[in-house]
């Protein structure tokens, strides 16, 4: 399944006539937390870090499209899990280097501290974000990425210590992003 929708991403990459392509380095600080669908039960956040390489095609004087590919620490207090991460972000430029972004994010769950038993392998999020970008080529990117599908599989059970099992248990990413890049 993760190789039919990479496969699908790069070929409709392809399918479009771009005038211009920059490619590019990233890499910065993750403030990311999980948002739980149980009362009383949202850990404070843990910050991570992340890097990884952008490949942004021009599509207008305002519009581009960026794919990327990063290495992302994500997760709370008491863990954290490590995703590869495929977001695209719509870029519009609306001022001389200054952009919003928005687009869909997969991420794939990697690793995660006490093993990845419980947790979905790959997590659907949503992007949005504010920019800048020099004349030089340097980028810097801030970003909120939210979640859509929940992190843990859905049959996942945890002994309550009371003894019976709970299931049910749902929680989704939101994840604060700084970065700075460099475009070459």
């Amino acid at each position: 399944m993760i190789k039919k929708l990479l496969l699908l991403f790069f070929l409709s990459l392809g399918s479009i006539a771009y005038s211009q392509v920059d490619f590019g380095i990233k890499a910065g600080l993750n403030i990311a937390r999980a948002d739980y669908n149980i009362r009383d039960a949202n850990p404070e956040g843990r910050p991570g870090l992340f890097f990884g390489s952008v490949v942004d095609f021009y599509l207008s004087e305002r519009f581009s499209l960026q794919p990327e590919l990063s290495y992302s620490r994500e997760g709370i207090r008491d863990g954290s899990i490590d995703f590869l991460n495929i977001p695209v972000a719509l870029k519009w430029y609306f001022a001389e280097g200054i952009h919003l972004n928005a687009g869909p994010q997969l991420g794939i769950v990697v690793d995660a501290e006490g093993g990845t038993t419980g947790l979905n392998n790959l997590n659907f999020s949503g992007l949005v974000g504010l920019g800048y970008e020099t004349p030089g080529g340097f980028m810097f990117d801030t970003r909120f990425v939210q979640g859509i599908t929940s992190i843990i599989d859905k049959d996942f059970r945890i002994d309550s210590g009371m003894g019976y099992m709970i299931s049910g248990i749902k929680a989704w990413t939101q994840t604060l992003q700084f970065s700075i890049g460099y475009k070459f």
